[in-house]
C-alpha cells in the first residue's frame, strides 16, 4: 500500500454536500511535520470538474499533472510568515510582549532553509527584518519579481500553536489580507501550514570559515547572540589595535562590549547604534596589518 496518514470520511444529504464538507475538514485539518497531499486533496475536491461529477480516470493528468510533476515552491508570503515567526519564536527580545531588551527598531538579516517538500531540493533566503512598529515587521528578500520582493506582516493575535497574521504589500494604500497559520518550533525546526501549504524552514547559521575568523585573532565579529547594539566606538577606515573595544550589545539587560581579535583597519561595520543584531550578525570586519618584511 501507499503511505498514508489517515482516512478522511465525510457525509451528508447528497454527493455535494459530502464533497464541501470534506474540502472543509481537510482546509482544517493541521499536519506539521510529514509530508503529505492535503493541499492537492482539497484542489480536486474544489475542481468544477470533479464538482460536477465528470472526474474520470484521465482527470489527474488532464488537470494537476503540473502539480503532480513540480510540488509547489513557498510563496513570498509563506517566506515572509517564517522569517516573522522564526524572530519572534526563537528570539524573546523580538516578542510583542513580557521582557524587550529594546524598543523593536532597527533591521537585521536572518537566513532561512526550507527544507522542501517531496521532490524539491533545499532552499535558501537571505531575508532582511525590519522592526517598523509596534508587533510590525517588514521583511525584504522574497521572491517575486527581481527576487527582492517586500512585504509588512505583523500577528494580531496568537492561540496556542495557531497565530493569525496580516501581510500588506510595500506598496502605499495596498489592502492588509489576514491569514490563519500553525507553527511549530522542535529540535530548532519550525515547522509552518499556511494557507494549505505546509514547509519546514531552519535557520542557517554562520559557517566554519565564519567561525574560524571570528574567534580568537579573527578579523570578522559576529554577534552570538540577539541584542540591541547600544554603542559602536569605530568607523570604517579606522585603525584598531587587538583587544580595542568595537561595539557593545545588550542581550537580556546585560551589556557586552566585543574587541578586535586581531590589529588591522576597519573595512566594514555591519551595524549602527540602535540596531537590532540578530544572533550570528556581522559587527566588523578587520583587514590584518600585513606582517613585517
Amino acid at each position: 500500500y501507499d503511505p498514508m496518514i489517515a482516512k478522511v470520511i465525510a457525509h451528508g444529504r447528497d454527493r455535494d454536500e459530502a464533497r464541501r464538507r470534506l474540502a472543509r475538514a481537510l482546509e482544517r485539518a493541521v499536519l506539521l511535520g510529514p509530508r503529505h497531499n492535503k493541499a492537492l486533496l482539497r484542489d480536486i475536491l474544489l475542481h468544477p470538474v470533479f464538482a460536477a461529477g465528470g472526474a474520470t480516470t484521465g482527470f489527474l493528468g488532464e488537470h494537476f499533472q503540473a502539480a503532480l510533476e513540480s510540488p509547489p515552491s513557498p510563496s513570498a508570503k509563506l517566506w515572509a510568515a517564517a522569517a516573522l515567526l522564526w524572530t519572534i519564536t526563537r528570539e524573546p527580545s523580538l516578542a510583542d510582549d513580557g521582557w524587550r531588551t529594546s524598543e523593536g527598531t532597527g533591521s537585521f538579516p536572518v537566513r532561512l532553509r526550507c527544507l522542501g517538500a517531496a521532490g524539491q531540493e533545499e532552499l535558501e533566503r537571505e531575508l532582511t527584518v525590519t522592526c517598523t512598529g509596534p508587533g510590525t515587521r517588514t521583511i525584504a528578500g522574497l521572491p517575486g519579481e527581481g527576487d527582492d520582493e517586500t512585504l509588512r506582516a505583523r500577528v494580531l493575535d496568537r492561540d496556542g500553536p495557531r497565530a493569525r497574521l496580516e501581510f500588506t504589500a510595500a506598496e502605499d494604500g495596498a489592502a492588509p489580507l489576514q491569514e490563519t497559520a500553525t507553527t511549530l518550533l522542535h529540535d530548532d525546526v519550525l515547522h509552518l501550514e499556511l494557507d494549505g501549504q505546509s514547509f519546514q524552514f531552519s535557520e542557517v547559521l554562520p559557517g566554519p570559515r565564519d567561525q574560524d575568523e571570528g574567534g580568537v585573532g579573527g578579523g570578522v565579529l559576529r554577534a552570538p547572540a540577539t541584542g540591541r547594539v547600544v554603542a559602536v566606538h569605530v568607523a570604517v577606515g579606522d585603525r584598531v589595535e587587538a583587544g580595542q573595544a568595537i561595539a557593545v550589545v545588550e542581550s537580556m539587560k546585560i551589556q557586552q562590549t566585543y574587541t578586535a581579535g586581531i590589529a588591522g583597519t576597519v573595512v566594514e561595520l555591519g551595524v549602527a547604534v540602535d540596531d537590532q543584531v540578530a544572533k550570528g550578525g556581522l559587527l566588523a570586519r578587520i583587514e590584518g596589518d600585513e606582517p613585517a618584511a
